[in-house]
């Protein structure tokens, strides 16, 4: 049986996933950036080798990556300040489409949008996210991610883009590339990677 490694970056969303995905890709994995569907398909049948942001931040997707078939997951948490991220989803308006969202009867919204807010709920344990209580849920989807890596003893970097490319390519295990880190997304939904 071949044994791939695969890699999910298990950050909330604006944490830098963009980047880091940027960051694989120069290292030279093929990287998928907001695997919306079927993530066991992308992570056995395709040549996807590096993950992150929507659903692969969902607690419950830490269980499902771990039984993949011929998968060895490994596990990337972006350390970024709190107030920064929350700060990144307010500037392009994903805390207000998430606002919106609550406020929607789920069963008109549409299958993507749907996706998104499972996810979110799913990632905030169902407690509505506000400016009082973003950094106690964030801190506990944290917590709840890296206890449930632990739980299946599988390996988890957690990482700062400040500590520079050494400890990101020792565990991806590749060389370091010789141009600076990609700082991706700073303004805007999506870059292209």
């Amino acid at each position: 049986m071949d044994i791939k490694t695969k890699y999910y970056v298990v950050s909330l969303p604006r944490s830098g996933t963009t980047s880091i995905c940027k960051m694989a890709k120069m290292c030279g994995l093929n990287s998928n950036h907001a695997p919306v569907g079927n993530l066991k398909y992308r992570s056995i049948a395709t040549s996807f080798d590096f993950f992150s942001d929507t659903p692969v931040f969902c607690p419950r997707e830490i269980e499902n990556i771990c039984s993949y078939d011929n998968v060895f997951p490994k596990f990337i948490y972006i350390d970024r300040c709190f107030s920064e991220i929350f700060d990144s989803w307010k500037r392009v308006n994903l805390y207000k489409n998430y606002k919106e969202m609550l406020s929607t009867d789920k069963h008109t919204m549409n299958h993507s949008k749907k996706f998104d807010f499972e996810a979110y709920q799913n990632a905030f344990n169902e407690v509505e996210l506000n400016d009082e209580n973003y950094i106690e849920i964030f801190q506990k989807h944290k917590n709840l991610i890296t206890e449930e890596i632990n739980k299946f003893n599988k390996p988890l970097l957690i990482y700062n883009f400040n500590e520079g490319w050494e400890p990101f390519c020792d565990f991806l295990n590749v060389s370091i590339p010789e141009e600076n880190i990609p700082i991706l997304n700073k303004n805007k939904m999506f870059d292209a990677l």
